[in-house]
């Protein structure tokens, strides 16, 4: 089955009844692009088996900036055909590359389905900003590695934090890409420097925490 997430409630009501059920991931543009397999003891295994016709690749959202195996990013595939072919769209959905063979015996990589969607722009204090803004900051700088935007409310009015993963921490560091930031995008923001590898690996480059009553 496709089309959207199959609920664990779901897979285990059908098996109830006898049907064995098995979930697949695909867009209209591309058809299948992974699908779920089965190891010599019938036991389900953790991922999505790619389609051996697919090229696909893990990015970081609002760039075109591959990522290693096991970061969370966009889903971004490449499929050639004679009469269909697809250069390096974009799906609009969030997984991760699972890089350790498959127990199925298939020898394709396989992804960890679907985790999301990699579209998170929103309305910050009453300007549009995209991931593409603050992956600029991470350009700029070649001290930080990855940045997450968090948005919260703070009495009654939009608070923005950004975090940057650095090994080089400095008052010095944090003024400039606050001066950055509120220079190329007209928002003064909050910035916060942490040691590399603290940002959590959920793909997600904004971060929007407001809870609307």
């Amino acid at each position: 089955v496709g089309a959207e997430p199959l609920p664990t409630s779901l897979r285990s009501l059908l098996a109830n009844e006898g049907i064995d059920v098995m979930q697949m991931y695909g867009i209209a543009e591309a058809g299948c692009i992974a699908y779920e397999t089965k190891d010599a003891e019938n036991n389900l295994i953790e991922g999505m088996m790619v389609e051996e016709d697919i090229i696909l690749e893990i990015v970081r959202p609002g760039t075109i900036e591959a990522l290693p195996p096991g970061e969370v990013g966009e889903i971004v595939i490449t499929k050639i055909s004679n009469d269909y072919p697809i250069i390096r769209l974009g799906t609009g959905d969030l997984s991760k590359i699972i890089q350790e063979q498959s127990p199925c015996g298939r020898t394709n990589f396989r992804i960890k389905g679907w985790m999301g969607r990699a579209e998170q722009s929103t309305k910050f204090k009453g300007i549009f900003v995209t991931p593409n803004q603050f992956n600029e900051v991470r350009k700029k700088f070649k001290e930080i590695s990855k940045v997450k935007f968090i948005i919260t409310t703070k009495d009654f009015l939009d608070d923005g934090e950004l975090i940057c993963e650095t090994n080089y921490e400095n008052d010095d560091l944090k003024k400039k890409v606050a001066e950055f930031f509120k220079t190329n995008f007209k928002l003064s923001i909050n910035v916060s420097l942490i040691k590399e590898g603290m940002i959590f690996n959920d793909g997600l480059v904004i971060d929007d925490k407001r809870v609307l009553d």
